[in-house]
């Protein structure tokens, strides 16, 4: 029992490992901090291609990538010598192998809260490395679980699975553009 002006500490469900979690979660830290450091130059956000939009894969990373996201990372390390985009895609790769199965054993078990966790914790990766969509696709699996509408999680969790391979190849692609 917390005392008077103590917080009760939030436990994660228990499908989730709690060293990848907070493995990811200083990785999206890293970024989140990174990019408020970048806030003082605002970029509009560019529209999603409206072919990623209909739901097929693009072959191009621009048209699954934010490209002014990914401009942003590039000043905060213009001439590679610290590796950020290699490590933020490091992160990004190692977070998504660590949550996608947590999130199948969660849509197996029915476990919505797990679901709603997971959706949310990819969302803010995606978001770090300038996956809209993707994000977006996080967004609206987190409100489903949130909500309770499990008949729609596995299509969203295909989609989702979909959308990652893309955006992995993507990055993948980007990273060797970039010095």
């Amino acid at each position: 029992m917390p005392r008077c002006g103590q917080r009760k500490r939030r436990r994660l469900p228990r499908a989730i490992d709690k060293e990848g979690f907070d493995q990811a979660q200083a990785g999206i830290r890293l970024v989140a901090m990174l990019m408020r450091h970048m806030a003082h130059r605002p970029v509009p956000r560019t529209a999603i291609a409206p072919s990623a939009q209909a739901g097929t894969a693009p072959s191009s990373p621009a048209l699954l990538l934010d490209p002014q996201a990914l401009q942003r990372l590039r000043e905060l390390d213009p001439n590679g010598a610290s590796k950020l985009l290699v490590r933020v895609v490091a992160v990004f790769g190692a977070s998504v192998e660590r949550l996608i199965p947590q999130l199948h054993s969660a849509q197996a078990a029915g476990d919505a809260a797990t679901v709603r966790l997971v959706a949310h914790t990819l969302k803010s990766s995606a978001s770090s490395v300038g996956a809209v969509r993707l994000s977006q696709l996080c967004a609206d699996m987190e409100a489903a679980a949130k909500q309770g509408r499990t008949a729609e999680l596995p299509e969203a969790i295909a989609a989702l699975s979909t959308e990652i391979t893309a955006v992995l190849k993507a990055l993948e692609r980007t990273r060797h553009s970039f010095p």
